[in-house]
């Protein structure tokens, strides 16, 4: 298992939301990494990025642990702010539920895979190629083993 493998299966399921209300709406693009900050996103989507913050090696290297930090990010267009924080709850909503209900395996690519501790979501305003967003910050903990 390894964090590309993932992250895989992380963006197949964040692609695969959806909302009824308040307007149908599926996921546009899930991006396994973050895009360049000039890029304008196609909205509703996800970005993605990691950082490391464990790696254990067992005794004679006969397992090794890696835990990474990742950063995924809800991105929501709409002129409407109100709109929009109302789209990106709706959205919030449909990814807890995934997380909750769901494999929280990844599909067999990670051993856990969960909100971390005193970190989890938060409604925030985003700005991209000189774009006004609203959205949420994901902070997951996604544990590797090998």
């Amino acid at each position: 298992m390894d964090i590309r493998t993932a992250l895989d299966a992380l963006v197949t399921r964040e692609a695969a939301l959806t909302i009824a209300a308040p307007v149908a709406a599926t996921i546009a693009k899930a991006y396994k990494y973050m895009p360049p900050q000039e890029i304008t996103l196609e909205t509703p989507c996800f970005t993605n990025g990691w950082r490391l913050v464990r790696h254990d090696m067992g005794h004679g290297r006969s397992s090794v642990i890696e835990g990474y930090a990742v950063n995924a990010q809800l991105f929501i267009g709409d002129a409407d702010l109100e709109v929009a924080a109302d789209i990106a709850t709706a959205f919030h909503v449909a990814f807890v539920t995934d997380i909750q209900d769901g494999d929280n395996t990844l599909g067999g690519a990670a051993k856990v895979y969960q909100f971390r501790d005193g970190e989890g979501a938060s409604l925030v305003a985003l700005q991209r190629a000189g774009l006004n967003y609203i959205g949420v910050d994901y902070h997951l903990e996604v544990l590797l083993t090998k």
